[in-house]
């Protein structure tokens, strides 16, 4: 079932049309801009954008809505996902969203990933920690 939910999510062809509208550079990296829309209103899907780095091919920031309201309560939700190149992964940065909820105002949610560590596991498997943010391991 977890599988089935990754894949119906996932940021793919079989969810998404895409559409190339922007090319970026900056000091360190350059980035395909592309428009992403929902192949249909799942509220676990988004229509937005995506930057794609140029040299990986990797997604390094997600910035849109749900393609579908996920409550009634709420009347917008806004989000922006970004990520970071450790040593060879891309791993997420932080996440961001803004929700204007219909009696409450709005609430602001800011999920700032804690330092990871990649560890070699003694073989040709890498295994990945994060340290908390108390600094316990």
């Amino acid at each position: 079932m977890r599988v089935e939910n990754q894949q119906r999510t996932a940021i793919t062809p079989e969810n998404y049309t895409f559409q190339a509208v922007d090319y970026q550079m900056t000091d360190a990296d350059e980035f395909y801009v592309l428009e992403a829309k929902p192949r249909n209103k799942n509220k676990f899907l988004f229509r937005g954008r995506i930057w794609v780095n140029a040299k990986d091919f990797a997604i390094t920031r997600v910035e849109g809505e749900p393609a579908q309201n996920p409550s009634w309560w709420t009347v917008k939700t806004d989000f922006k996902r970004s990520y970071q190149k450790i040593g060879d992964f891309w791993l997420p940065e932080s996440n961001e969203s803004e929700t204007k909820v219909r009696i409450l105002g709005t609430a602001i949610l800011t999920i700032s990933y804690g330092e990871y560590q990649i560890k070699d596991t003694h073989g040709s498997k890498l295994a990945l920690s994060l340290e908390a943010a108390s600094g316990d391991e």
